[in-house]
């Protein structure tokens, strides 16, 4: 299990670098997390499940695709191939954002963009 203060950095590098990071919801996280969740959540994305192997091109659903212009871990590029292979997506950059939320005032800036879209 790794240390709070490990994780905290690793969250911290995963914010990016363009937007300030919330080290005090950043270690609300790190601190109230279920250590089971942390220790699964990585296998669990690389896991090739039926549902995962579903083409994107089976999507119907209107979709948003919402991707951070400072994600490190997933860069842009990715963001925009995800769009592409879903039939009339969207994709929205969110400038400044890495892989996470932990800036003050990404979650509402996010929420903007799904309520715009499910308001469509």
């Amino acid at each position: 299990m790794r240390a709070p203060e490990d994780n905290l950095e690793t969250w911290r590098v995963l914010s990016g670098e363009v937007l300030p990071f919330d080290e005090d919801a950043a270690r609300r996280l790190v601190e109230s997390g279920n250590p089971a969740s942390a220790v699964n959540h990585d296998p669990a994305g690389r896991e090739l499940t039926d549902g995962r192997r579903a083409p994107l091109s089976s999507i119907k659903a209107p979709t948003l695709v919402l991707h951070g212009t400072e994600d490190p871990l997933l860069l842009p590029p990715h963001g925009e191939a995800v769009a592409a292979r879903i039939p009339r997506a969207r994709l929205e950059t969110i400038g400044g954002m890495g892989h996470s939320f932990l800036s003050k005032g990404l979650p509402r800036r996010v929420a903007e963009f799904v309520l715009r879209h499910t308001a469509e």
